[in-house]
This record gives structure tokens, sequence and C-alpha cells, in this order.
């Protein structure tokens, strides 16, 4: 503006285009000082409650210096929603309140005139019909530096929505509220929740304040939400309720909070809720082994028997001695309903067709359901660690894990182990050797248990060419043709990883040469894609057939001319000529 003179006296149109370029350079600050959103300053709009009839009119703005000085400080451009988040973070509470208590007064008077406005906007036809759309407030103006009853009209409005208040939410649906709570200021909290701000107010996600303090583990904001009247058993997007937020992230402090706030309060909280996955949180607690939020959940009435929907229980997600041991001390919630003795159902004078005898046998029907399963779990870690065992080559703690004396079987490594040496004289023959074998048979465990992909001990001995290990197995009645859930026998693991002496005595302990996995492979057909060339000489001595097929039409011959193993190829010319 110092550039431009009315008075000046310049050659041509000099003083028109410096007229046109301060007159843009002003629009434009005009525009940046935030004018058209809020406040701006030095300069500065009305609010809604200072639009008076003499002002829709035209009539002449009186103070209106004065007044944008004391509502700039309120309102200015550093006030936004962002702004009162950061000072939230920083636990400046009595800013933050300042600033709030402030806003809500404003816009308190802008709501009291905003009929009065609005009536005489619609006297004058003064209409807007994109008054609410989400164009920038510039594009509803007729020009940037536009004064008019309508364009002011448009501007207070404006104000309304941008003042932050105590319930305004950023672009992810958070309020000030959620801010406080994600980040533990208790005594922000408690002031927001003092001015009215909304406990049970959701984000995009559906989580509410008491979900953010329960999963980050803000005890103290949790309960001020919970005195306030929170939501105990609110559901997010994902069916998760804060007490499954408390018990995934292990916060023993929230979980307490939230169950023994629920007890005095005579409050019911759902400690078997589920989520979209049917996880309970006892299912969570179990799965991040958190031993002290289990058992406080199971002394809750939390129920480790219930499936979710992969049909797992929380037995299936322990991965310790520890949780096992918390799941297993639980009584099932049966146990509660009904404790009738013998002398209890004489008092009660029942009919013959007494239902307190099926009661009685549904709880233990239940109790044994529950034992087998946790059983069941025991037995899957337990060949787990069998079968780790097993793959580090450690023959001795495999046979410890399960229970075979391996020192009766020392001997045994340079004797074939053959149906003669495993058969008793007579059942109460005690010759040495049948004593002997008597003594390496006391194993109580299940060879031929499975993990959970249908492997067993001998698969994994086969796989990793155990012979010793294997002689043991089959010694103890190990399945030589069981399979797993590609219906792969120990011999084809044998054959696809070339080990010649297991193959031999698989074979010669009975095992099927032909079998066939789910792709339609024999043994010698994975031999012949692998190019094992000792595994096929081996599987060739045992007179296989060769006219097998599998899924693909295709012969163990065809196999091996597809990888061009050329040595095969010759092994099976020859094996077949001499048929």
């Amino acid at each position: 503006m110092k550039e431009f003179r009315f008075s000046s006296v310049g050659k041509g149109d000099a003083d028109e285009s410096s007229f046109l370029i301060t007159t843009l350079e002003a629009v434009i600050e005009h525009i940046q000082s935030g004018a058209l959103t809020g406040s701006p300053d030095p300069e500065s709009y009305y609010y809604e409650s200072n639009l008076t009839e003499e002002n829709v009119n035209g009539r002449q703005r009186k103070n209106s210096l004065t007044e944008s000085i004391s509502t700039s400080d309120t309102n200015g451009k550093e006030e936004t929603l962002e702004y009162i988040f950061e000072l939230i973070k920083a636990n400046h509470c009595e800013q933050v309140k300042a600033i709030l208590q402030k806003n809500q007064k404003h816009l308190q008077s802008i709501n009291l005139n905003e009929n009065n406005v609005l009536k005489i906007a619609l006297d004058n036809n003064l209409t807007d019909d994109d008054d609410d759309s989400d164009t920038e407030i510039y594009h509803k103006l007729c020009h940037p530096l536009c004064n008019c009853k309508k364009c002011c009209c448009k501007i207070s409005k404006n104000l309304l929505k941008t003042s932050p208040t105590v319930t305004s939410r950023d672009s992810h649906g958070l309020t000030a509220l959620h801010v406080a709570s994600i980040h533990g200021k208790a005594n922000v909290v408690e002031s927001l929740i003092e001015m009215g701000a909304e406990v049970n107010a959701t984000d995009l996600n559906e989580c509410t304040p008491l979900h953010y303090a329960s999963s980050r583990g803000h005890q103290n904001a949790l309960l001020l939400l919970l005195h306030s009247g929170a939501n105990i058993d609110k559901a997010n997007i994902d069916q998760n309720t804060p007490l499954h937020m408390a018990v995934n992230n292990g916060h023993l402090n929230c979980v307490k909070a939230l169950i023994y706030f629920a007890e005095h309060s005579r409050r019911k909280i759902r400690i078997n809720c589920v989520n979209e996955s049917g996880n309970t949180p006892l299912h969570m607690a179990s799965k991040w082994g958190y031993e002290g939020i289990a058992r406080l959940l199971i002394e809750n009435g939390a129920e480790p028997s219930l499936q979710n929907k992969y049909n797992k229980t929380a037995f299936d997600y322990a991965h310790n001695l520890k949780i096992m041991q918390v799941l297993k001390s639980c009584t099932p919630s049966l146990y509660e309903y009904i404790h009738i003795t013998s002398t209890d159902v004489k008092a009660l004078n029942c009919k013959s067709d007494n239902p307190v005898a099926p009661i009685k046998l549904k709880v233990v029907n239940k109790v044994s359901d529950t034992n087998n399963v946790s059983k069941a779990v025991e037995k899957l870690k337990l060949i787990d660690r069998i079968l780790k065992a097993i793959s580090y080559g450690d023959v001795k703690l495999a046979c410890f894990y399960m229970n075979i004396n391996y020192s009766a079987y020392v001997d045994m490594k340079d004797k074939p182990d053959t149906p003669e040496q495993t058969t008793p004289c007579h059942p109460l023959c005690e010759c040495a050797i049948c004593k002997k074998n008597n003594e390496t048979n006391s194993s109580d465990f299940d060879i031929n248990f499975t993990d959970i992909n249908g492997f067993t001990a001998l698969h994994y001995a086969s796989r990793y060419g155990l012979v010793e290990l294997c002689k043991i197995l089959i010694h103890n009645k190990a399945d030589v043709n069981c399979y797993n859930k590609k219906y792969q026998t120990p011999l084809h693991l044998a054959a696809l990883n070339n080990k010649i002496y297991v193959i031999r005595l698989l074979l010669d302990s009975g095992a099927n040469i032909n079998a066939i996995d789910v792709a339609g492979n024999t043994p010698l057909h994975d031999v012949c894609a692998m190019g094992n060339i000792g595994a096929a000489k081996m599987l060739l001595s045992y007179n296989p057939d060769l006219s097998l097929q599998n899924g693909s039409d295709k012969t163990a011959l065809t196999l091996a001319k597809e990888k061009v193993h050329l040595t095969i190829i010759d092994l099976i010319d020859k094996y077949s000529s001499g048929l």
C-alpha cells in the first residue's frame, strides 16, 4: 500500500497499474488473515450475536476494531481443534478449559440470536442453497471483500461450525475427551466431563473414550469415565469391549478397575462377551500368556471351554504350563448352577423321573469334555516337543518325551527289526529275550499320536533319516503306513529326502511301496521328480508298480523325463527290461 499514492503524477497509466496490484495484494492478505473462516487480526467481522436488524439492513457498524480485539484472543487462527488437542497432550488443563468455555459462551449467544437472523434473512429473500455444502466459505461469498448482509450471515454461520468446543470432532471422529483419554490426562478428562463432554461419543471406529483409556492402561481416566456414566459394555466396530481392549494389551490394573467397578456399582459386565472373531477376553489372556489377568477373569466367571468362530477354546491358545494350570483350576459354571447330594434328593421328594439326574449327568459330561480337551492340548504340546527334538536329531530327548527307555535299545543299532524279535515265545514267557522286549515296550505314550498337520514321530524320523529312532518307533508298534493331511506316509518323506537306509527299514517293516498321496504320487514319483538316484535304486529293488499315474496322468518315468534325470531314466528302463 505504501507504493500507491492517489495524488502522485506519473507517466502513462502507472497509477492505475499500482492501484490494481495493490488491490490484489490487499485481497490476498485479507484471505490469508483468516477473515473468511474466522476473525482476522486486526480486522474482524461481527459474530452472529452482533448481527442485529440494523446491521442486516446495511447500517454502519460501530466499534468494529474494539470488538475485533476482544474476540481475536478467543477465536483466533491458532485456536483450532488441532491446537486444543496439542494443549491436551501437553496437559495444559486450565488453558484448554478457558478456551473452550469462552467458545461455548460465544456459541451460546450465537444460538440465541440465530433464529432472529435467519428470520430477517428470509424476510429479505436471502436464500442460500449451498450453505450446507462442503465448499470453502470464500467460494460462497459474492467476492472476498464483500460485506453484504448475505455474506455476513454466511461468515457468522461458519464461525458456529469452526469454533472448537467439547463436542467438536476431527477428521477421525475424535473429540477432546478421546484425546485426553488416549494420553491419560485425568485432570483434563475431569474438566471436560464437567463442561458437558459426551462420555459415550464414538469415533470412526466406534471407539469411545473408555475404549482408549482401557487399551492404553490409564486407570485414573478410566475410573473417571465410569463414574460419569460411560457404557462399560460398549462394543466398537470389531465388537471389542473395553474389557477386550484392556486384556489384549495386558493392563491388569484396568481389568481390575472394570470388574471391581461393575461389582461395587451393581452394574453388569459381560465377562464372556465375544468380539467379531468370537474371542472372549479369556481367549486373549490365554493367547498372550497374561497369567494374572486369566486368573482374575476365571475368578469372576470366565468360561475357558467357550469356542470362538474357529472352534478354538482358551485351552487351545494356552502356550505355557502356568496358563494351562490356571485354566484347569477353573470350576465349570454348571457346578455353580446346582450342587445336589443324595440326601438332598431324598428331601426333595422328587418324582420317579427325577429331573436332577439329567442335570447332574450334563454336569458330569461337561466336566469330562473339559478334561478331554485339556488332555488333547497337553498331548499336542508334547508331540510338538517330540517333533522338535527329532528335527534337532536328539534321539535320547525324543525317547525321554515318549517315555521310552533308550538304554534298552543301545544294542539294536546293528540289528534289523523283524517281527520274530518282537513276538514273545508265549504270553507268560519270562525268558531273557521276552523280558527285554517287555522292558522296551513299556512306554505308555501313543506312538501314533499326530500333530495338527497329521505328522507322527515316525514321519519326522523318516524325514531326517534317523534310522535308530525309526527302529525304536517300529519296535514300539508305530504304524509304518500312517499318513498326514497330505496323505504322505513316512516312506514318502524318506524318498523325498533321499534317506536310503530308512527306506529299506520301512519297506522291510511292511510299508506300502505304492502308497499314493493327495496328488496321486507314489514314493517313486517323488524320487523321480527330485532326482534322488540312491532312493530310486532302493525303491526299484522292491518291485514298485511303474504303471501307476498321478493326478496329472503322469507315471514316474514321465516325471523323470520331464526333469531330464538321465540316470533315473536309465535305471527304470533297465528295471522294465528285466521284467
